[in-house]
């Protein structure tokens, strides 16, 4: 079968980690005492994996994976493997998973809020819910949710999220709800496997990566 980039990330036993919001934040005190705070370019999903002992098999299924992304050279999809779907609909519950029907505003303190449609009634999104954006040729985009909201009888539902929605999104583009994810590539200086042992391979092994956003 032919290797196909990015990437689908590989799903094995024993990882733990998380996706967080890495900004570049500078205080900017004023004459008067008061501090302000300016962010320099757009804040960034930064992915953190960690793997327990690992068989073989495993083992070589990362390493293969890791030698295909070329070190930075190639994007990967990445989402956070621990909310690969709505909190409150991982036990089986019907969701929405994805809808055409978006929109998002900026409110006086800067914090966007985003308006989803065509969704189910009664469809739940809770704190750290991932909502994707899907576009073109295997471009995506990706925000995460503060606050827990309902969709309506309507099926619309709004929730304050971070990041906004990036200007490289189109109107066009697909919300998805299901492992939602957004392109990425291995920090090499910071990804490290570990030795393999007579049956096993010991914990310690760890993969971090930045996204690419591309238009």
């Amino acid at each position: 079968m032919a290797i196909t980039y990015p990437r689908p990330m590989p799903e094995l036993t024993g990882m733990a980690g998380r996706l967080t919001l890495e900004r570049v934040d500078y205080l900017s005190p004023e004459r008067t005492g008061v501090i302000g705070g300016v962010t320099a370019g757009w804040p960034l999903w930064m992915m953190r994996l960690s793997f327990n002992n690992m068989a073989f098999r495993d083992d070589d299924e990362l390493t293969a994976w890791l030698d295909s992304l070329r070190g930075s050279q190639k994007r990967f999809f990445g989402y956070d493997q621990t909310r690969p779907e709505p909190r409150f609909h991982a036990n089986g519950r019907p969701y929405t998973k994805t809808t055409a029907t978006w929109s998002q505003s900026i409110d006086s303190e800067g914090t966007c809020n985003l308006t989803l449609g065509g969704l189910l009634r009664g469809q739940v999104f809770s704190p750290r819910d991932y909502v994707g954006f899907e576009w073109g040729d295997n471009r995506r985009a990706l925000v995460r949710s503060l606050e827990r909201g309902v969709v309506s009888v309507g099926g619309t539902v709004t929730i304050a999220v971070e990041p906004a929605v990036h200007a490289v999104v189109p109107p066009t583009a697909t919300v998805q709800l299901y492992r939602p994810s957004c392109l990425m590539r291995i920090l090499t200086d910071d990804t490290e496997l570990m030795d393999q042992g007579l049956a096993f391979v010991g914990a310690g092994s760890r993969i971090a990566a930045v996204q690419d956003i591309i238009a």
